[in-house]
C-alpha cells in the first residue's frame, strides 16, 4: 500500500508541476500578446497624432501661402534692407568694400589722366587714345592761334582801341606837341632846307622879280622863319581835330601781318613743348580727379555691401 501511495503522491505532484507549467505559459503568452496589442496602441495613437500635426501643419502652411498672395510686392528698401542684414555684414567687410571700390575709382581716373599726356605701351603696341596731346599737338596750337585772335585782335575791337588810344594820347598835356614842332622848324636842318629853297627861288622867274626889285631872297630869311612857325601853332588842332586814324591804319592789314607772326612762332611748339604747356596749365589740377575717383568709388563700393550686393 505504501508504494502505490507513494506512486500516487508523484503522480500527483507531476501533475501538479505541470499544470503550474501550463500556467506560467499561459500568463507569459497573456502577457506578450498585451505588450503587443499596447504596443499597435501605442503606434496607432502616435501615427493618428502625427497625421492629426500634418494636417494642423498644411494648413498652416496654407495659411501663409494665402496671406502672402494677397499681402502687396515689396519695394527695393524692404526687399533688400531687412532686419538683420547690416547686422550680418562685419566691420571688416564695409572698409573691404569701400577700398575695392576706392582704389577701383582711383587708378582709373590715374590712368585716363596719364593717357592724356603719355603713350601707355611698348613700341607698335600701345592702348589706343593714349598720349592725345603729343598726337594732337598742331590741333592744339592752331586751336590756341585761332583762340587768340578771336579774343584778343578781333577787327572791330582794334578799331575801337586804336582810335580811343590815339584821342587820349594826342589829348594828353604831357605830349606837346605844339612845343615839339616849334623846335623842330628852329633847328638848323630846317634852316638849311629854307635857305636851300630861297637859292632855289632866284633861278625862277618870281626870284628875278624881286631882284629886278632891289630884293635879295635871301634876306627873306628872318621874315619867313617867324611866320612859319607861328602859322605851326595855328594849324596843330586843326591837324588833330581833323586826323582819324582809320584812314591811315589798316585793321586787316594789322591782323594779317599778326596772323603770319603767331603761325611761324607757333611753328616752334613741338609735341614735347605742347605736352609741357598743358601739364603745366592742367595737371597740377587733374590730380584732383583722382582724389574724388577714389571718394566716390568708395561712396559706391559702401552703398552696394549695404544693398546686399555681393554678399
Amino acid at each position: 500500500m505504501s508504494e502505490q501511495s507513494k506512486t500516487k503522491t508523484k503522480d500527483t505532484a507531476r501533475e501538479s508541476d505541470n499544470e503550474s507549467e501550463i500556467s506560467i505559459r499561459v500568463n507569459q503568452n497573456e502577457s506578450e500578446i498585451s505588450s503587443e496589442y499596447s504596443q499597435k496602441i501605442s503606434v496607432g495613437l502616435a501615427s493618428n497624432t502625427k497625421n492629426e500635426s500634418n494636417y494642423f501643419d498644411d494648413l498652416e502652411i496654407n495659411k501663409k501661402e494665402d496671406l502672402q498672395k494677397n499681402k502687396p510686392e515689396k519695394t527695393w528698401a524692404k526687399k533688400h534692407l531687412t532686419k538683420g542684414t547690416i547686422r550680418q555684414q562685419t566691420t571688416g567687410e564695409y572698409f573691404l568694400a569701400f577700398g575695392l571700390f576706392g582704389f577701383a575709382g582711383g587708378i582709373t581716373n590715374w590712368l585716363a589722366v596719364k593717357m592724356l599726356f603719355d603713350k601707355i605701351g611698348h613700341g607698335k603696341y600701345y592702348l589706343p587714345g593714349s598720349a592725345i596731346i603729343p598726337h594732337r599737338f598742331k590741333a592744339i596750337r592752331e586751336t590756341i592761334k585761332n583762340t587768340i585772335m578771336k579774343t584778343f585782335f578781333d577787327q572791330n575791337y582794334l578799331n575801337k582801341y586804336i582810335s580811343k588810344k590815339f584821342n587820349r594820347i594826342m589829348s594828353n598835356s604831357d605830349l606837346n606837341i605844339e612845343g615839339k614842332l616849334k623846335n623842330i622848324l628852329e633847328s638848323p636842318q630846317v634852316e638849311k632846307i629854307i635857305d636851300q629853297k630861297l637859292e632855289d627861288l632866284k633861278n625862277k622867274p618870281e626870284g628875278l622879280v624881286l631882284v629886278m626889285m632891289g630884293i635879295e631872297p635871301s634876306k627873306l630869311k628872318p621874315l619867313i622863319l617867324p611866320f612859319i612857325i607861328n602859322a605851326a601853332k595855328d594849324f596843330v588842332p586843326l591837324l588833330l581835330s581833323a586826323f582819324d586814324p582809320k584812314k591811315f591804319i589798316k585793321i586787316r592789314k594789322i591782323r594779317k601781318e599778326l596772323d603770319k607772326l603767331m603761325t611761324e612762332k607757333l611753328k616752334e611748339l613741338t609735341p614735347p613743348i605742347v605736352k609741357k604747356l598743358m601739364e603745366d596749365v592742367i595737371r597740377e589740377h587733374l590730380s584732383w580727379l583722382i582724389v574724388w575717383g577714389c571718394v566716390f568709388g568708395g561712396c559706391i563700393g559702401l552703398v552696394s555691401k549695404f544693398a546686399g550686393y555681393g554678399s
